[in-house]
């Protein structure tokens, strides 16, 4: 890219990168928004929440999942999702084939 040094571009290029990016993101019929909640942040984390919305803010898909393992506490001071609340909700294998099909 222009004016790229080591990798690095002054913060108005960088800012007029980014919205450029953004710009040409939004234009892309196909882009679909993904939003998550887990039960952490580590390699193990599982979903526990999980919306798709499409490029014009319409909620394509949205289900609570449940997890294999419990919910932290701390987790749960978070995003405010527990153990009781996804108790019966689907589970990730049974949610996975609507997420990847949208």
């Amino acid at each position: 890219m222009p004016g790229a040094r080591n990798g690095y571009l002054p913060p108005d290029q960088a800012r007029r990168a980014a919205v450029d990016w953004a710009v040409a993101t939004l234009r892309n019929p196909q882009v679909v928004f993904v939003d998550t909640e887990t039960t952490g942040l580590g390699a193990d984390a599982e979903i526990v929440d999980i919306a798709l919305i499409g490029r014009d803010g319409d909620v394509l898909f949205e289900s609570l999942v449940r997890p294999q393992g419990c919910i932290p506490s701390e987790v749960v001071s978070i995003h405010g999702i527990t153990d009781a609340m996804v108790a019966d909700a689907p589970e990730w294998g049974d949610v996975y084939p609507t997420v990847r099909r949208i």
